[in-house]
């Protein structure tokens, strides 16, 4: 998952350091042949931990509070700079549209100047928030967004002819370069560990076709 907080400071939102619980985690990576996992907690601590049957929802759940977390903290920043950036966007619209229909030409793009650079500076925090809505959306649909991960896939590999004569069954390869998602993803289901490797572009699309299929029932 995406260090949110950082990408909310690179689009212009002032966020204080926070104070991360100890069990906020942003990320962890599977070492299943020997059994641990290595966790990336949001302070930036790193834990090797031995994995156990409750170990990877645990993980999970705890990427949830940070992810609540994130967007506790950011919403009401995006939504205070939309407030009054948005607010000057509106004036400086109207005055270009006041200018120009007076033939104030010079005065009318001076206007429309000024808007387009408080739109500039409200289109990023907009474009995160529709980031962490769509994320958001993707995690409380996790196993319909599955369903329609597991039909493309299954849709791309090549299936062998088997014959009479065939000993054994032969192994399926995964169609890694005809689908944007991992084996892992396919075999596991998508989750907030991994749903950074789709860009935004893709997750759309997987929106898009699973209330499709809704409609189609």
């Amino acid at each position: 998952m995406k260090d949110y907080i950082y990408e909310a400071k690179k689009h212009g939102l002032t966020i204080y350091s926070p104070s991360y619980k100890s069990d906020y985690i942003k990320g962890y990576t599977l070492n299943r042949e020997n059994n641990y996992v290595l966790i990336k907690y949001a302070d930036g601590r790193l834990e090797n931990k031995e994995i156990e049957e409750n170990t990877i929802s645990e993980l999970n759940d705890s990427m949830k509070r940070t992810f609540d977390f994130y967007c506790e903290k950011i919403f009401p920043k995006v939504k205070e700079q939309i407030g009054w950036k948005g607010g000057i966007v509106g004036l400086d619209l109207i005055n270009a549209s006041l200018n120009l229909s007076l033939q104030n030409y010079f005065s009318g793009f001076c206007w429309l100047t000024c808007a387009a650079l408080y739109y500039i500076q409200i289109h990023a925090p907009l474009k995160l928030q529709r980031e962490l809505k769509l994320v958001s959306w993707i995690y409380d649909n996790k196993d319909k967004v599955n369903e329609v991960i597991k039909e493309e896939v299954d849709s791309k590999i090549e299936k062998p002819e088997i014959t009479a004569t065939t000993n054994n069954l032969p192994t399926l390869e995964y169609p890694t370069s005809l689908v944007p998602y991992s084996e892992e993803m396919y075999e596991e289901g998508i989750n907030l560990n991994n749903i950074d490797s789709l860009d935004n572009k893709t997750l759309r699309k997987l929106k898009r076709k699973v209330l499709k299929k809704e409609r189609g029932k």
